[in-house]
């Protein structure tokens, strides 16, 4: 799983484009950098200089969805994935976080609906249901082999899930 931010500054639909792009510019770079923090604080300011309805709103949220990902905060990450969608519905990298942020939060059926909902094909978003359903039939093994008193097995089969899905 990666999580990459929305590089470009320009041309963004942003109506101060000079100091946003700036602050759009050094929270990426923090970002790049692994300082996810403060590249938090970065876009924060940048969504503070835009107006309701901005186009560029969906870009700095879908950034700050990627930074709460990397971060594994999956309730923050969830609420600004579903903001930048909410602006942009076939937004592939949003929905893909989304997902990710409600798999982690132990919902994976929602999370499978969640990519079910975008709008067009996506090679990315596929790979990512099909990481879903395995990660779903890997859970009822574990739960089953939990429920027979094989906890061993149940203990290799779920330990495979820890940290994979966000």
């Amino acid at each position: 799983m990666t999580a990459e931010v929305e590089n470009e500054g320009k041309g963004l639909g942003f109506g101060c484009e000079g100091s946003i792009a700036g602050v759009l510019a050094a929270g990426n770079a923090k970002y790049a950098a692994g300082e996810y923090q403060a590249a938090l604080r970065q876009y924060e300011e940048a969504v503070a200089l835009l107006k309701d309805g901005d186009p560029g709103l969906a870009r700095l949220y879908n950034n700050m969805a990627a930074a709460y990902l990397k971060l594994r905060q999956a309730k923050p990450c969830e609420e600004y994935s579903r903001k930048a969608l909410s602006a942009d519905p076939q937004n592939a990298k949003a929905r893909s976080r989304l997902a990710h942020a409600i798999a982690a939060s132990g919902r994976i059926r929602q999370a499978l609906e969640v990519l079910s909902l975008h709008p067009s094909k996506s090679r990315g978003l596929d790979d990512l249901k099909l990481e879903l359903e395995t990660a779903e039939a890997m859970l009822v093994q574990g739960n089953t082999a939990l429920e027979a008193g094989n906890f061993s097995d149940a203990v290799k089969i779920l330990g495979k899930l820890e940290g994979g899905l966000i």
